[in-house]
């Protein structure tokens, strides 16, 4: 009896074994096809890239661009992400380590170059970057070009002699929404540019200005009305007086705006708008802040 039942489940067990072999053959073949699919879903992307290191559209030498620009000529050490959504697809420090082309599924992305760090306000830190959305279609190579330029906004000061002579101390706070409460200053040797986050719709500038004329001791305060600043301005505020008695402020604002000509705006303060402090007073509480 036991073996007529061995030879009834031999038949059985051969065709379960062949059963197997069968469906892992089909699966196999199932994921080969499914690799080859995938293989063929791919697009190419292939990306260019420049720099322009001019404040809009304002054409300059290679003998005018400013020092701490210099190092933003040259594009090979940006930073290049790839992006679908908020998902970094590929990422590169340098933009000389990239492929020529990448591999990259069908769908929208975003290729974002940049070098330096888009901080809220500091001397000397400049921030160029580029965006670009593209669409990726299978088996199709798709080739994008980008030129990154200044994000942010550089802010300088400088002074007439006439201005120098009848101020003895003079400090010019700065300050934007992107800063919360903290500021940037500017004393009277200060010669370096300040760099300041600013959104491509315009942010406003804010400044505060205590000053101390040479003939007697109280110091002059007065806050003008904000300015507004945009990305790859270079916006230069000179200060001067008012007229050959020295009586007030005359502030020119010059700048270099993208695709337009170079705006230039003069506003006057006269000496009645002015707040006053005893020197001691202001000195004590009003006079600290950060220089970057």
């Amino acid at each position: 009896m036991k073996n007529a039942i061995k030879k009834f489940h031999s038949p059985v067990r051969t065709i379960l074994f062949l059963l197997c072999i069968l469906i892992a053959g089909s699966s196999f073949y199932s994921c080969a096809d499914d690799i080859d699919n995938r293989l063929k879903d791919p697009g190419i992307l292939s990306l260019t890239l420049a720099s322009d290191t001019t404040f809009g559209n304002i054409v300059t030498t290679k003998a005018q661009i400013l020092e701490e620009l210099i190092p933003f000529q040259y594009i090979n050490n940006y930073t290049v992400e790839i992006l679908q959504g908020n998902t970094t697809v590929h990422s590169y420090d340098n933009f000389e380590d990239m492929p020529e082309e990448i591999e990259l599924s069908a769908g929208a992305y975003t290729m974002k170059a940049y070098k330096g760090e888009n901080k809220p306000a500091a001397f000397n830190s400049p921030y160029f970057e580029g965006v670009v959305d593209f669409v990726i279609e299978k088996g199709i190579r798709t080739p994008i070009s980008d030129t990154c330029t200044l994000a942010n906004t550089r802010v300088a000061v400088t002074y007439t002699d006439d201005f120098l002579n009848a101020y003895e101390q003079f400090r010019i706070r700065m300050n934007t929404e992107h800063m919360v409460t903290d500021t940037i200053g500017f004393k009277e040797d200060e010669i370096r540019g300040a760099y300041f986050k600013t959104d491509a719709t315009g942010t406003d500038l804010n400044m505060n200005l205590w000053l101390v004329k040479r003939e007697d001791s109280v110091i002059n305060y007065y806050k003008p009305s904000p300015l507004t600043i945009y990305p790859r301005e270079n916006v230069v505020l000179l200060f001067k007086t008012d007229s050959a008695a020295l009586n007030g402020i005359g502030l020119q604002v010059t700048i270099n705006r993208a695709y337009d000509k170079d705006t230039t705006l003069n506003m006057t303060i006269p000496e009645y708008a002015w707040g006053g402090r005893e020197r001691a007073y202001v000195r004590r509480y009003l006079f600290p802040f950060s220089t970057g």
